[in-house]
């Protein structure tokens, strides 16, 4: 089954092979040899996006791919572990139901309950930081939802666009989505269009 970071991977292929060529050729021409990064808080997920050339049927041409990454990193302040989200262990609970849903033929529902806790001494007290993909061009901070509004900036007529740079700015004032470094944030708006 695919994490939600890859599904949102996937949205971004299918867009851009949704589109004609020259559109293709277009935001391709503008990504190219970049490497992005969507770091999905509520999802503890990375999600790396490369715009690079690859070989198909003998001929090069330019396309992109995407990688998923566990985040954030974690330390144990009491015992020095290091570890990924993905490695704090899991514990199973069970759903209650009201009385009338108790005799379903669905059996007993569970849910899975990341433990923040320390794996190798149970501590509590854990540092988090985001991973961050070494070679990124761009590191982006947010919700899909949050960050696809970067991409509406570039989409639309005049009063459009202008309404959708006021609700980025609110968006990026309220750090609900947040850039790194600042200075590149048309080539975010280009990659946040592609998630539209």
């Amino acid at each position: 089954m695919k994490s939600p970071g890859e599904v949102i991977g996937e949205m971004i292929v299918a867009g851009l092979r949704s589109k004609t060529r020259e559109e293709q050729e277009k935001d391709m021409k503008k990504l190219f040899g970049k490497i992005a990064q969507i770091t999905l808080p509520n999802l503890t997920e990375a999600l790396v996006i490369i715009f690079e050339e690859m070989e198909v049927d003998g001929e090069k041409k330019r396309w992109v791919r995407y990688e998923s990454h566990s985040t954030p990193w974690i330390k144990c302040k009491a015992c020095g572990w290091h570890g990924l989200w993905k490695d704090l262990p899991i514990k199973e609970e069970k759903i209650v139901l009201p009385d009338t849903a108790q005799e379903s033929v669905i059996g007993a529902p569970t849910k899975k309950v990341v433990q923040r806790e320390c794996p190798r001494c149970g501590s509590r007290k854990l540092k988090y930081k985001n991973w961050q993909h070494p070679h990124a061009d761009i590191v982006i901070y947010g919700s899909h939802w949050d960050i696809g509004n970067l991409g509406d900036i570039m989409v639309g007529g005049i009063g459009h666009r202008l309404a959708a740079l006021a609700n980025v700015a609110l968006i990026m004032i309220k750090r609900k989505v947040w850039l790194s470094p600042l200075t590149k944030l048309f080539t975010a708006m280009r990659v946040a269009k592609l998630m539209m």
